[in-house]
C-alpha cells in the first residue's frame, strides 16, 4: 500500500439490517492509535481509514464512507478498494479521501455504509452500518518525565532530562526550547531535540553537548524544567502541539562544585560628599540574578547594617555585570564600612547552575576614595570585547572592555 492504513473497525458498532440471512461483522482492533477512556484518538491528515475482517472479503463498486462531526457529513470516500486479503482468516476494505486535517478537539464518526463489503466463502453475508467513534485531540495531553512519582524527586547530577507523550513526534517551530528555573528563577534555556521512538514521542533536554559529561544540581535546591507550549508537535500533524509541561526535582549532589565568582569589582563614590553611589561586579562568565539577591553595605566591624539593595543585571556594557545602587548613603568616617555580596545573589547561567558564595569586601578609607577605583592592579585584568568574549591579545585601534571600563587598545 502507498499510504499507512489505519485498520479502523468497531468497539461498539450499529448495524442496520440489509437484508441477508447473516451480517459480516467488522473484528475488534485499536484503529486510530492510542485509545482513551472515552473515545479514539485519530492524529493523522484525513486521508484513507480502513476496516477489517476475519475473512476473505470482497468490497462492492456501491461500497462508500463517510466521517460526520455532530450528525453532519464532514468528508465522503472518494474510493474504495480492496487493500488485502490473507488467506481466509483477514480481509481489510481501504476507503480514500481528499486528504485534509480535520478540525482539531472535536470527536467524529467514521461510518461505512451497509452492503459495501461482502465475503468470499459466502456471498449472501454483507455487512451492516459500520459507526467507529474516534477524537481528534486539541493537543498533545499529558506528557510524563520517565518517573511515576515526581513528588520528592532527587537528582544530583544529570546529562539530559526526557519528556513522552503518547504520539510519535517532531519539532513544531524551528528552534524548540526548555527553560530551567533554580528556586523558580530562569537561569538558562536549553535546546530541545525532538523525535520518536517505539511509537512514543520524546523532547530531550540536553543540557551538555561533551558525551560522558553531567550537569550537577547542588543537594537541597529546587530546580524546575519546562516546556512552553506549541514547542513540539505531532508527526503527522504539527499543528497538534504540546500544552506547556514542567518537571521539578529537587538538587542532591554534595561535591564541591564551581560556583560564579566575579573577577573584579568597583566602587563608584562621590568624593567631596564621602557617599556611597554604586557597587559594580564584574563576572567571567554569564550569570543571572538568584530568587533573593542582596548587596549589603556595613560598617567595617560588622555589627551594623547600614543599607541593604537588590542588584540588577547592567546591560549598559556586555560585560557580566551586577551592580547595585546605593544612591549616595554615608560612609562611616570612623569605622569605614564593608560591602557584602550574599550568598546565591548571582546564578551561573552556563555549566551547572550553581549560586555565589558569599563575598565580603573591605572598603577601605575615608573620604577621598577614587570612585573610579576597582582593583590594584586593573591592567592586569582580563579584557572582553564589546560582547563580552574575553580576548587574549587585544587589537591596536578596537575598543574592549577591562574592569568595566572601556579602553582604546594601543
Amino acid at each position: 500500500m502507498k499510504q499507512k492504513l489505519i485498520t479502523a473497525l468497531c468497539l461498539a458498532g450499529v448495524f442496520a439490517t440489509v437484508g441477508a440471512s447473516e451480517i459480516l461483522e467488522p473484528r475488534q482492533t485499536v484503529p486510530f492509535g492510542p485509545i482513551g477512556q472515552e473515545s479514539r484518538h485519530f492524529v493523522y491528515p484525513l486521508e484513507e481509514l480502513g476496516v477489517g475482517f476475519d475473512c476473505a472479503i470482497e468490497v462492492l463498486p456501491e461500497a462508500s464512507a463517510a466521517v460526520l462531526c455532530d450528525g453532519d457529513t464532514v468528508a465522503k470516500s472518494v474510493k474504495a478498494e480492496l487493500a488485502y486479503n490473507y488467506k481466509d482468516v483477514e480481509g481489510v476494505a481501504a476507503f480514500y479521501f481528499e486528504k485534509q486535517n480535520l478540525p482539531k478537539g472535536k470527536n467524529y464518526t467514521f461510518v461505512v455504509a451497509p452492503s459495501s463489503i461482502r465475503s468470499v466463502t459466502n456471498p449472501e453475508k454483507l455487512n451492516g452500518r459500520i459507526e467507529v467513534p474516534f477524537l481528534v485531540p486539541a493537543d498533545l495531553g499529558t506528557a510524563w518525565w520517565g518517573n511515576d512519582d515526581k513528588d520528592g524527586i532527587v537528582i544530583a547530577s544529570a546529562p539530559d532530562l526526557v519528556a513522552y507523550w503518547r504520539y510519535e513526534t517532531e519539532k513544531a517551530v524551528e528552534n524548540p526550547y526548555a527553560i530551567l528555573y533554580r528556586e523558580d528563577v530562569e537561569v538558562s534555556t536549553y535546546p530541545l531535540e525532538v523525535g520518536w521512538d517505539w511509537d512514543l514521542g520524546q523532547a530531550r533536554i540536553r543540557f551538555v553537548e561533551e558525551y560522558g559529561k553531567k550537569m550537577h544540581f547542588e543537594k537541597d535546591v529546587r530546580y524546575k524544567v519546562v516546556i512552553p507550549e506549541g514547542m513540539v508537535g505531532v508527526a503527522y500533524r504539527t499543528d497538534i502541539v504540546n500544552k506547556e509541561t514542567s518537571f521539578s526535582f529537587t538538587g542532591g549532589y554534595v561535591e564541591p562544585v564551581e560556583t560564579p565568582m566575579y573577577h573584579s569589582f568597583k566602587f563608584h563614590i562621590d568624593k567631596d560628599n564621602n557617599t556611597l553611589q554604586r557597587v559594580d561586579f564584574i563576572f567571567d562568565t554569564n550569570t543571572t540574578l538568584g530568587p533573593d539577591p542582596k548587596v549589603q553595605l556595613w560598617t567595617a566591624d560588622m555589627e551594623t547594617l547600614v543599607k541593604e539593595v537588590v542588584p540588577y543585571v547592567n546591560d549598559m556594557i556586555n560585560c557580566f555585570m551586577i551592580s547595585a545602587d546605593f544612591d549616595n548613603v554615608p560612609l562611616d568616617d570612623e569605622k569605614g564600612n564593608t560591602i557584602v555580596l550574599t550568598e546565591g545573589s548571582v546564578v551561573s547561567t552556563k555549566g551547572d547552575p550553581t549560586g555565589n558564595k558569599r563575598a565580603t569586601l573591605p572598603i577601605s578609607g575615608h573620604a577621598g576614595i577614587d570612585s573610579t577605583g576597582i582593583l590594584d592592579d586593573e591592567a592586569g585584568l582580563p579584557a572582553y570585547d564589546i560582547y563580552g568574549r574575553r580576548i587574549s591579545e587585544p587589537v591596536k585601534g578596537q575598543i574592549y572592555i577591562r574592569g568595566g571600563k572601556k579602553f582604546l587598545a594601543k
